[in-house]
């Protein structure tokens, strides 16, 4: 599953270059795509770094928090680390209750995830 890209003429113009927030997490979302497969633990790190800048610059979407910890989720199992995946859906799982509600589908899937990784 791909990383969410934003088109948007914020984060595909100029202006991601002069918002050091968004140019750090266009390269790191560009680092796992491209090492995520290959790499997947080198991925999970990638996806600590992303949301550890959400956390120091108050990005508080928490869609990109679910999607964040669910890639870090797949990456896990990719690497064979079904506790640390179980502990990713768990994240992504909280944040999607907290993005879109406790009987959402995403969220249900979610729920389904970390209790079977």
């Amino acid at each position: 599953s791909d990383l969410f890209t934003c088109l948007c003429p914020a984060c595909s113009g100029d202006d991601a270059e002069r918002d050091p927030a968004r140019a750090e997490l266009l390269r790191i979302g560009g680092q796992i795509k491209r090492l995520g497969g290959r790499d997947p633990t080198r991925g999970v790190q990638l996806v600590r770094e992303m949301l550890d800048v959400y956390r120091r610059d108050g990005i508080t979407a928490k869609s990109f928090w679910t999607d964040a910890c669910y890639h870090a989720c797949q990456l896990s199992l990719l690497s064979g680390d079904v506790s640390g995946a179980q502990d990713w859906a768990r994240q992504a799982l909280h944040w999607s209750r907290v993005c879109h509600g406790p009987q959402h589908g995403e969220t249900l899937r979610l729920l389904r995830l970390s209790e079977h990784p």
